[in-house]
């Protein structure tokens, strides 16, 4: 393989980020390198060199942005947005999300996004189980 050279920008990055959040796949480095004529591994030490951040990180960054912007302005579950994000599951985007910003989508959308809580517990009021997300914290009984 005849290698290129990788000044990849941002922007470039970005563009290749929404497209797979387009398409609801996954993106990864190596899928962006081949797009380049570059390793993965040399896109990776490329990047990090000239804006001192790993590129995975910095696309993870880029989805878990697009996430919050989700969960302010809609009303979709969680699991929509994940897939909607590029993420494979819904756990891979909560842990994604939780190293990213050092708390959970939920409480997020819980303390930011007063409108669309209210819609939720609304919809635990009704009865309606997929409208309601009950906290982790809810205390359980303990069946012996």
């Amino acid at each position: 393989m005849k290698m290129r050279n990788a000044n990849v920008s941002k922007v470039e990055i970005a563009r290749y980020v929404m497209q797979c959040m387009r398409r609801e796949d996954t993106p990864r480095a190596s899928e962006l390198a081949a797009q380049f004529g570059v390793t993965a591994s040399h896109l990776s030490r490329t990047f990090r060199a000239r804006y001192g951040v790993a590129l995975s990180d910095y696309m993870k960054a880029l989805q878990v942005r697009r996430a919050q912007r989700l969960l302010r302005t809609t009303q979709m579950d969680t699991t929509r947005i994940a897939y909607a994000c590029g993420f494979g599951t819904r756990r891979t985007f909560f842990r994604a999300y939780r190293r990213m910003t050092g708390d959970s989508p939920v409480t997020y959308r819980r303390s930011r996004c007063p409108s669309v809580a209210s819609y939720l517990k609304r919809g635990l009021a009704t009865g309606n189980r997929q409208l309601a997300s009950r906290p982790r914290s809810a205390a359980r009984k303990r069946r012996f």
